[in-house]
């Protein structure tokens, strides 16, 4: 249900971005015409003379990069722990299973820490989450207005 449901948010932001960019080509707006819609409502915006949409995207932005940060250790464990069934045959020895005694003794005795990790990571999706749907009320509220 949950690719259906974005497939239907990507062709309704397709049709908004068409009527948007039909708009500002009738009534000949000094608006630079783009190919994304988030790039267009700020174009919009800079017309409306405003910045709040802008803002977001960029606290948006920032929050992917640090929770790809945060994903980085889990993805190398990932990896590492996916390689190991194979690296032998290649003469390196990795003994995963003092790896896994080792990383689950220090998560028991470093639990805090494992604690603050997943507070942070998991506050920065539901922060991104939140500045999502501010977005789509933001692109809502210009496209609205630039219409009207």
């Amino acid at each position: 249900m949950g690719n259906l449901r974005i497939l239907g948010e990507t062709l309704e932001n397709a049709e908004i971005l068409k009527d948007v960019q039909y708009h500002i080509k009738d009534k000949r707006l000094p608006i630079s015409l783009k190919d994304d819609l988030n790039k267009q409502v700020v174009e919009v915006e800079k017309f409306f003379g405003e910045d709040e949409f802008r803002k977001i995207e960029l606290k948006k932005n920032k929050i992917n990069v640090w929770t790809g940060v945060l994903a980085v250790p889990i993805l190398i464990y990932c990896i590492a722990l996916f390689l190991s069934r194979y690296i032998h045959n290649f003469g390196i020895d990795i003994d995963v299973d003092m790896m896994n005694h080792m990383l689950f003794d220090n998560i028991f005795k470093y639990i805090w820490i494992v604690i603050l990790y997943a507070v942070a990571f998991f506050g920065l999706i539901g922060y991104f989450y939140l500045l999502n749907n501010q977005s789509k009320q933001l692109i809502e509220k210009n496209v609205d207005k630039l219409l009207s």
